[in-house]
């Protein structure tokens, strides 16, 4: 369905509002592998065959910083826009170097919080449970579903609420 131009610019207002007033963030699920594409990395750090080269974790970035300067540029006001990543444990290092190395792709240090992405148990199709050692349980990232836990436990949703 079509949505009016009043509608649009009702909804466009109450965007640029919670901007102003710190009540949007970006939260990102970048826990996976890019096993499948045959490259040992995690999918928002790699190029994935634009010409410019951009990771999406860059093309994210800068999307970001453009929203920040629209705001201030309609409402003479800075915006600062947290952006939340979720990544595994097996990846973190990589992330936070990736970060540090690109200068957070010029966004503020403070506003891009990373946060571990919760692990379960692994079992076999018969739901027996797979040891990794002797006497130790398997086990791997939870998947996208573990989002609201991996936010709460890290502390990414007190963070939000200090925010405004």
């Amino acid at each position: 369905p079509q949505v009016s131009d009043r509608k649009l610019l009702e909804w466009t207002n109450t965007g640029f509002t919670k901007l102003c007033l710190a009540q949007v963030a970006l939260v990102m699920l970048a826990g996976g592998e890019s096993d499948h594409l045959r490259v040992s990395a995690p999918l928002p750090l790699i190029d994935i065959g634009l010409s410019s080269q951009k990771s999406i974790l860059q093309m994210v970035a800068e999307r970001v910083r453009r929203l920040e300067h629209l705001v201030f540029r309609r409402t003479k006001r800075a915006a600062s826009i947290p952006v939340y990543v979720m990544v595994n444990r097996n990846n973190l290092s990589r992330f936070e170097k990736y970060l540090q190395e690109n200068e957070f792709f010029g966004l503020r240090e403070q506003d891009v919080q990373i946060f571990i992405q919760g692990q379960c148990p692994i079992v076999d199709k018969s739901g027996q449970l797979i040891l990794d050692q002797k006497h130790r349980i398997a086990h791997q990232p939870n998947g996208n579903g573990g989002l609201f836990r991996a936010l709460l436990d890290d502390g990414m949703l007190q963070d939000m609420k200090s925010r405004g």
